[in-house]
């Protein structure tokens, strides 16, 4: 199978069976179907003996399947809770966290750790709205790291990351359709169940922007510009195709950038959206909510006010 559609089938929750329940269960196999424990075991793929004498009370998801079939009922079961929540609903929370986590976070299967990485003096508000968010979504206390505090820091650098370590959330996460690794070389992209429903897609709009979002004072025109970039070119096709879902036009066409990364000196790709229209400006600020509007509201008024222009005439325009 290609690894890369295989990608979340290695990820399986465990499933915690009643050991009363289980010995009926193979008491009838064994005497209806004349089948041996070493049988079911094979056709299961797992030890059905660890779970009988009381060495582990867990099984594999895809193993629960496989013995419902053989015992062709369903089994009455309960997802083995490990630390903190034990499901993640589709809901507005988790398309913001996953809006969030697709811009500035990252997912590692070798440690299961969820890891959002931001700037930590200039988004100094969004840092304690995450981290509040983490902990109510996921009811775990993310734990703070920064650049700054490592052996090898000058001590001045400004990044700094939000983590938690948890095997429940990290497959809850994967199962939702996020991937580990590598964002740019995944050319990771919204999952589909977000795009279903306009208020999921108006909450991930806010986790993508307020991460790899941008509000920038045109000066010549005295006016504002919404960008969104990023790494994965699907990414942005995702937002661009979100937005005119839920009725806000972006700019017609993909601009695609190339750089130099200055400390690895490797060739790096951007791609970039915008909302220049002042109506759609405002369509979006109204409708998204974005928290990067509130935390640089009174910079950007500043800002206009030093060129002879104000919040008000950045979004004045005319009605239809």
């Amino acid at each position: 199978m290609n690894r890369k559609k295989d990608n979340n089938l290695k990820f399986e929750r465990c499933i915690e069976i009643n050991k009363e329940l289980l010995q009926e269960i193979i008491k009838e196999l064994k005497y209806t179907k004349n089948i041996t424990l070493n049988t079911i075991s094979k056709k299961i793929g797992t030890n059905i003996k660890n779970l009988l004498y009381g060495y582990t009370n867990t099984i594999k998801e895809s193993s629960l399947k496989k013995l419902e079939g053989l015992y062709r009922k369903d089994i009455p079961h309960e997802l083995k809770k490990i630390r903190g929540i034990t499901r993640l609903e589709n809901n507005e929370e988790l398309a913001e966290m996953v809006g969030i986590l697709l811009g500035d976070g990252s997912l590692n299967e070798k440690i299961y750790r969820i890891q959002v990485s931001l700037n930590g003096i200039k988004e100094y508000n969004y840092v304690n709205y995450i981290k509040n968010f983490m902990k109510c979504l996921f009811k775990l206390e993310p734990k703070e790291v920064w650049e700054r505090d490592k052996k090898d820091a000058i001590g001045n650098e400004k990044g700094m990351f939000l983590y938690i370590n948890s095997k429940n959330v990290f497959l809850e996460l994967i199962l939702k359709g996020l991937k580990s690794g590598n964002k740019v070389k995944n050319q990771v992209c919204v999952p589909s169940w977000i795009k279903k429903k306009s208020s999921l897609i108006v909450a991930c709009l806010k986790g993508l922007f307020d991460t790899d979002g941008s509000i920038t004072v045109v000066s010549a025109q005295g006016s504002l510009i919404l960008d969104f970039s990023n790494a994965s070119l699907p990414l942005v096709q995702d937002f661009k195709e979100m937005c005119e879902l839920i009725g806000i036009k972006t700019s017609p066409k993909i601009t695609k950038r190339e750089w130099k990364n200055k400390i690895t000196n490797n060739l790096s790709t951007t791609y970039r959206i915008y909302i220049g229209s002042k109506s759609e400006i405002v369509k979006f600020l109204k409708t998204i909510k974005p928290k990067k509007w509130d935390f640089q509201y009174n910079e950007l008024k500043e800002k206009l006010i030093s060129i002879g222009s104000s919040i008000e005439n950045a979004l004045k325009y005319k009605n239809p």
